[in-house]
């Protein structure tokens, strides 16, 4: 399983990968790293927190993809995200949902 530190560096570096897959742990210590660095900057200012939301968002969307790839579907289901009532739903349902056990179209299982 990936740690907390792993999962944070992969989002950084992978941050450009909209083709493969990622696991539900990696996304969800991804998700707890963006809350408790926006709530821990936002305490200090509400530009800097804006700024991070900005930083955060292009590795979010790309760890999101990988996510959807990782229970077969296409990564355009993404958008779904940005539809207000429906966001927060469909990034519930894509974050834990069990990754496929098999290589798909987007790569191998992942750990």
């Amino acid at each position: 399983m990936i740690s907390f530190v792993d999962a944070v560096k992969m989002g950084f570096n992978r941050c450009l990968d909209f083709h493969t897959r990622s696991s539900r742990a990696e996304f969800w210590w991804w998700m707890l790293f963006s809350i408790i660095a926006n709530v821990l900057i936002g305490a200090v200012s509400a530009g800097l927190a804006s700024f991070l939301g900005l930083l955060l968002f292009v590795p979010y969307v790309a760890l999101l993809v990988r996510r959807i790839h990782d229970i077969g579907h296409r990564g355009w289901w993404g958008l779904l995200v940005l539809v207000p009532g429906i966001g927060f739903i469909a990034t519930l349902y894509f974050g834990l949902r069990p990754g496929e056990s098999r290589a798909n179209e987007f790569g191998s299982p992942v750990s």
